[in-house]
């Protein structure tokens, strides 16, 4: 057997072991948005950064000019943090956002898992367990979506685990649908500009200065997550009080400290 044969037995053997491999792509629904989740919709493949930040900001520029239909009851104007909302998103997406005390659980080598989301893309469905804190409940609904936007093919998933941001050690979907949320709820562009509106720079450096108008001292023994989730958490800098980052983008200090450290701020 040559070296192309094996490759196409191999592949072959992914396949059949993929559990979702026989699904096809659900059809287009008759719903008066269906055509936005086609529109921003790429083939399955492994997604880039760059790749996956476009399609996160497709979807806010599609919200952005729908916000006198998604807003409509509030009666209020849409701020650019308003605007990043996971249930919104759904609800362009024709998805239905519920909310449920209990998900179940399920057993993994690392022990019992809580179920914090649930995507059922058949019922046009998202499930979030409020067992979890609000900001978790946020990232977990942009995760869905982004699993309704990423990956087609892929009918129910659920989170094997409730997280805050992207993680190391999970699967290329999973992590796609990590970065997704990240991006959706925390664009580079407003992420900056509120850092610098706190912090009057665009890359913090701790030093004496810095400490005294933070208010900490870290005596040289602060490494550079620790600083982030300082800089994620702080709600006063150089005597001017503010909203802290966390609070702003309604995350956890975890997911906007690991943000900050993408985009090099800190």
């Amino acid at each position: 057997m040559n070296a192309t044969d094996r490759k196409l037995l191999h592949d072959r053997r992914f396949v059949l072991q993929n559990p979702y491999a026989h699904m096809e792509e659900i059809e287009g629904k008759s719903r008066s948005h269906s055509n936005v989740a086609a529109s921003i919709q790429i083939q399955r493949r492994r997604k880039t950064a760059q790749e996956i930040a476009e399609i996160a900001a497709t979807l806010h520029r599609k919200l952005w000019r729908s916000r006198g239909d998604l807003w409509s009851e509030s009666g209020i104007s849409v701020t650019p943090i308003g605007l990043l909302d996971p249930r919104k998103a759904a609800t362009l997406l024709d998805l239905m956002v519920c909310d449920a005390t209990d998900l179940g659980t399920y057993e993994t080598t690392l022990g019992t898992v809580i179920v914090a989301g649930v995507f059922d893309r058949a019922a046009g469905q998202i499930q979030i367990s409020t067992y979890f804190p609000p900001a978790v409940q946020r990232f977990t609904a942009a995760h869905e979506i982004g699993h309704a936007v990423l990956h087609p093919t892929m009918t129910m998933m659920h989170r094997d685990r409730a997280l805050e941001g992207v993680m190391g050690d999970r699967d290329n979907v999973e992590r796609e649908a990590d970065l997704f949320a990240t991006y959706f709820l925390m664009p580079e562009k407003l992420v900056r500009t509120e850092f610098e509106l706190r912090f009057l720079t665009q890359r913090f450096e701790l030093n004496e200065n810095t400490e005294y108008a933070l208010g900490v001292r870290s005596r040289g023994r602060i490494n550079r997550r620790q600083v982030s989730r300082v800089l994620a958490s702080a709600v006063q800098f150089n005597g001017k009080y503010f909203y802290s980052l966390a609070e702003y983008f309604k995350l956890s200090v975890e997911a906007v400290a690991l943000r900050l450290e993408e985009l090099g701020l800190c």
